[in-house]
C-alpha cells in the first residue's frame, strides 16, 4: 500500500484505475493499493456455508415473535440487536457441523414415527418429499445432502438445501416438500434428515428415487 502525498485526480481520490489500482481515503490518510479481485473457487464447502446462510437469513423471516424471543439473552449478552445475535448463534453451530436450532436449550437428537425420504427426478431437478407419521414436533427441517459417491458421508460441506417444507396434513401423515437443481448433468444420490426446533437430528437416511 502506498500513502499518498499529492494530487492524484484529486487529495480524495476513491475508485479503481483501469482496472489495476485503486484509491480509497481512511480517515485523513489517502492511499493507492493494487487492486484486488477476491477468489472465488465455488467449492462446495463454499456453496454449502452460502446455503446455509440464505436459509437461516429465510429462516428467521417466517419465525413468530414467540421463537424470536428465545434469542433476547444472548442479545443482550453479546450486546447485539436480536437478528444478528440469532445468526451468530446458528452460524457458530454451522460451523462446527451442527443444524440450526430456533429454540433454547438445544438437544442432540430426537425420533421420527415412519419417516419417509423419497424424491422424484427431472432432469436436474429433485423433487424431495419426507412423509412422517404423527405425532410431529413442528416446526421441522429437512437438510438435504448430495453426492456423486453412492457412500458418501452427509456432512455441512456436501449439503445442498435446507427445507423449511410446505407441509400437507393428512389424517395420520404430514407431507414436506422442497426442490434442489443439481449443478450438473451427473447423477447425485441424496440423503436427508430431520431436525426439530431444538436443533435435535434424526439419523441420516437415504432417499428413494420413486420417479
Amino acid at each position: 500500500m502506498v500513502v499518498t502525498k499529492g494530487p492524484c485526480f484529486s487529495l480524495d481520490a476513491r475508485g479503481t484505475l483501469g482496472g489495476s489500482l485503486t484509491f480509497a481515503k481512511v480517515g485523513k490518510t489517502n492511499y493507492a493499493k493494487k487492486h484486488f479481485r477476491p477468489a472465488n473457487p465455488r467449492s462446495a464447502a463454499q456453496s454449502a456455508t452460502r446455503i446455509h446462510t440464505a436459509f437461516v437469513t429465510g429462516l428467521w423471516s417466517v419465525l413468530n415473535s414467540t421463537y424470536r424471543s428465545n434469542f433476547l439473552d444472548l442479545a443482550e449478552g453479546w450486546n447485539l440487536p436480536l437478528y444478528h445475535a440469532y445468526t451468530k448463534f446458528n452460524m457458530r453451530r454451522w460451523a462446527k457441523g451442527l443444524p440450526p436450532a430456533i429454540e433454547l436449550p438445544v438437544e442432540s437428537s430426537f425420533s421420527l414415527d415412519a419417516q419417509d425420504f423419497i424424491y422424484m427426478k427431472t432432469g436436474r431437478l429433485y423433487e424431495v418429499q419426507v412423509q412422517i407419521g404423527t405425532p410431529m414436533p413442528l416446526p421441522l427441517l429437512v437438510q438435504v445432502a448430495a453426492s456423486t459417491d453412492a457412500g458418501f458421508e452427509p456432512s455441512k460441506n456436501n449439503t445442498v438445501a435446507w427445507i423449511y417444507p410446505y407441509v400437507k396434513v393428512f389424517a395420520t401423515t404430514y407431507q414436506c416438500y422442497g426442490r434442489w437443481t443439481a449443478p450438473s448433468d451427473d447423477f447425485f444420490y441424496i440423503k436427508g434428515r430431520g431436525v426439530n426446533v431444538r436443533g435435535g437430528s434424526t439419523d441420516w437416511a437415504d432417499f428413494v428415487d420413486v420417479g
